[in-house]
């Protein structure tokens, strides 16, 4: 009987061993690390025991090493366990494997509510949750409107989002043709109001398109996506294809600046016995008459040329 009590003691005593083991080994990979090294900033803020290689550096048949999270590869002791968390409000925790070493506690919240904080937490070796000390937290879930409109800007909202939460950002591009200055962002904050946004695009501006000799140009503003349109004085023509020219997005005029050119009269009219002297077609220019021998003038003996017709000077 006494045998039979000792057998049945060591099969439950090599169970326990191989159980503990089997949470250590599940403890030490939980993280899927092939690298484990201490963080030193981390080290300050809790408890890290003894680094190590292998369970022979810990010395004790109590330890074994494992991996620490962000305390590295570390001396733990056997069958540890931390302390249940309290469930958030409207929320609850559900641990890989209770409150052993290495367990992960996951935090959800139920519908209409949003978890503020770290989703999980891991039972470390200072027995308690970690890596962080921040509480996760279930917050009312806030919705803003549809974000503001920008003047000559688009946001980056797909068009499949209807709705809004809290800590929704969005970004502001100016349109093509306008730069933009200020704030690009917008943020749907916890009382269901955007973030104010500063920015404004301002259209491009190409500059003056020059200065157009013997005629003018219609139009003040020289920004995009403005036109304007060329014309000449009195007694000048239009020289070229190109009789606007818009802004354009790149800050160029498009097209070529046309010419104001004189407008030239036909021949002047032919007089019997008679020759023409400086025959100057062009616009404000004189011809002279003058009769053969024998012969006399009647009418003007000069004409001269206005709007493209010969008139008495």
């Amino acid at each position: 009987m006494r045998t039979k009590l000792i057998n049945t003691f060591s099969y439950l005593l090599q169970f326990l061993l191989l159980w503990e083991l089997a949470s250590y080994t599940q403890a030490y990979w939980i993280r899927d690390l092939s690298y484990c090294p201490r963080k030193r900033e981390v080290a300050r803020q809790r408890q890290c025991f003894k680094s190590c290689f292998d369970d022979s550096d810990c010395q004790s048949r109590y330890r074994s090493c494992v991996c620490d999270y962000d305390c590295g590869m570390s001396c733990v002791k056997r069958g540890i366990t931390c302390p249940f968390l309290t469930a958030p409000d409207h929320g609850n925790i559900i641990y890989s494997n209770g409150n052993r070493f290495g367990s992960r506690a996951s935090h959800e919240c139920e519908t209409g509510y949003v978890l503020e904080g770290p989703k999980y937490r891991y039972c470390q070796g200072d027995m308690w949750w970690g890596p962080t000390n921040s509480i996760p937290y279930c917050a009312k879930e806030v919705f803003c409107n549809q974000p503001p409109e920008i003047i000559n800007a688009v946001n980056d909202v797909p068009s499949t989002i209807t709705t809004f939460h809290a800590g929704y950002s969005v970004k502001y591009t100016c349109l093509t043709g306008y730069v933009g200055n200020g704030t690009a962002t917008s943020e749907c904050t916890f009382l269901g109001q955007w973030t104010f946004s500063t920015l404004k695009c301002t259209p491009i501006d190409c500059g003056s398109p020059g200065i157009l000799r013997n005629g003018f140009l219609s139009g003040e503003r020289f920004d995009y996506p403005n036109m304007i349109a060329f014309f000449c004085n009195d007694g000048y023509e239009l020289i070229g294809k190109d009789t606007t020219r818009a802004c354009q997005e790149n800050g160029l005029w498009s097209g070529i600046m046309p010419l104001c050119q004189k407008k030239a009269c036909e021949s002047p009219p032919v007089v019997s016995h008679g020759q023409v002297i400086q025959p100057d077609r062009t616009t404000n220019e004189t011809v002279q008459y003058v009769c053969e021998d024998g012969y006399q003038l009647q009418g003007s003996s000069i004409l001269k040329c206005i709007s493209s017709q010969w008139q008495p000077a």
